[in-house]
């Protein structure tokens, strides 16, 4: 009799979980041509070596210092920066500086947990589908890569993936972000195609699924002081995917926010502020309420008459047409860069982006002291976007059948199976529905979704 393999996954299976996981553990199946047990581990206390180095670290109260915080590494694992990210997720981080130090302390165990949890297991486990490894999951990945297992995971701005880590090609990769960042590839692609495409999102960006719902409001009143401006700054949620790309030396996207805004008032610089859309989305409910109390709140304490604060949601492409093409466009990570860049806006932004820093897409930063003299640059003195690392990063972001633009989406499948409305409700009513579904229906959802899994390769 053939013992099964241990398909590991990192949470218990239920709602489009449980189908995700079904589907991830057929496709393992048909990769190594083995049968696999999917297996959830309950977590035990961390080893005496976790604990000395948790104490240590609380005794020379580095959880107080972010930078050094952020920098811990545990059996070489990024552990700081993983707790970091987890701690800055949860909203009761920001309801006193107590509930912050607390949360760091709490989440720096947690994450020895996993990362002797991961080390204990590995050894067990041939494959597995680790969710949101951009949390405290992550370690799950990191592990599970030095030990060579096959990965599976899902994260913008690609669908649902898996890397073989056995292979020697995919070393590299050992890292979240380096596993769902785009790199060059040598395919052949039509530019003139690919501009197309990023201007029908541009013009309507309701046709991104997480856009969807979004009520963009006029801006009428605003046109005529647009052209003033040289710089606009892009602002992202402050609490969800912060540090998913890596890290540049910011423990989160209030602290860049901060930053940014300092550095810019001292320069004299005349700047645009504009929130995310999804600040206003009901969808988002208390993380919405939360983005848009942070933003005020740093947006009053930065306020200057040579800023503009624009605190609706506002359509991108309305607003560029309305900029002088001499406004520096800044941005942390975000698309809106590569939108800005197909028409022709200098952008500057941080390494941890979803392209890898080999593109010439931006002028990007690798830590505080290099953005601090990036944003000192004059207009003549930044560097405009290479347009064939433009093209090429655009043809992946827009053209990857399993991405959010493709067909082969893990959650378009999802949606065309239940006959629900794409992305309505997201994940919320998905879950309501497949908690509902006979056995049956789960399984042939999961055998479409095995079928569209994307392999990644370096």
């Amino acid at each position: 009799m053939i013992k099964e393999r241990i398909f590991f996954i990192s949470r218990p299976s239920n709602g489009i979980y449980k189908a995700i996981s079904l589907g991830c553990k057929k496709h393992a199946e048909k990769l190594t041509k083995s049968k696999f047990k999917i297996q959830f581990y309950k977590k035990k206390f961390p080893s005496l070596n976790f604990f000395f180095f948790f104490f240590k670290n609380i005794i020379n109260l580095n959880f107080l210092n972010k930078k050094k915080y952020l920098n811990l590494s545990y059996k070489n694992c990024d552990i700081g920066r993983h707790a970091t990210a987890t701690t800055y997720r949860d909203l009761s981080t920001y309801n006193s500086t107590l509930h912050e130090v607390l949360n760091l302390i709490k989440y720096l165990f947690l994450a020895g947990v996993n990362v002797d949890h991961a080390y204990a297991i590995a050894d067990n486990v041939k494959a597995a589908y680790i969710d949101h490894c951009g949390y405290l999951n992550g370690i799950y990945f990191r592990v599970f890569a030095l030990k060579k297992k096959i990965i599976y995971t899902n994260n913008n701005p690609r669908g649902l993936f898996c890397i073989d880590f056995s292979k020697k090609k995919n070393k590299r990769l050992n890292k979240n972000e380096d596993a769902i960042r785009l790199f060059k590839t040598k395919i052949k692609h039509n530019s003139n195609n690919n501009k197309k495409k990023i201007f029908e999102f541009l013009k309507n960006p309701k046709l991104i699924p997480h856009m969807k719902n979004t009520k963009y409001k006029s801006m009428k009143l605003l046109n005529s002081k647009l052209k003033k401006y040289d710089h606009v700054v892009y602002c992202h949620s402050f609490i969800d995917g912060s540090l998913w790309f890596g890290n540049d030396g910011f423990s989160n996207l209030q602290d860049w926010l901060e930053f940014t805004l300092k550095e810019l008032k001292k320069n004299n610089a005349k700047a645009i502020i504009k929130a995310h859309p999804n600040f206003y989305r009901k969808i988002y409910s208390e993380v919405g309420k939360k983005d848009q109390k942070i933003f005020k709140k740093i947006t009053d304490k930065y306020k200057s008459e040579n800023f503009l604060i624009i605190n609706k949601p506002i359509s991108n492409y309305e607003l560029m047409k309305k900029l002088s093409k001499k406004t520096i466009l800044i941005s942390h990570h975000g698309t809106s860069l590569l939108e800005g860049a197909s028409l022709g806006f200098k952008t500057i932004c941080s390494m941890a982006t979803i392209w890898n820093p080999q593109f010439r897409i931006s002028n990007q930063w690798f830590n505080s002291n290099d953005y601090s003299k990036v944003l000192k640059k004059k207009w003549e003195e930044l560097k405009f976007t290479n347009n064939s690392d433009l093209n090429n990063v655009l043809h992946q972001y827009i053209n990857n059948k399993y991405a959010f633009t493709g067909n082969y989406h893990y959650l378009k499948i999802v949606c065309r199976h239940l006959m629900i409305d794409n992305f309505k409700g997201y994940e919320k009513e998905i879950d309501n529905v497949l908690n509902k579904a006979p056995q049956n229906s789960i399984n042939k959802l999961a055998s479409k979704l095995s079928s569209n899994i994307e392999k990644i390769y370096l």
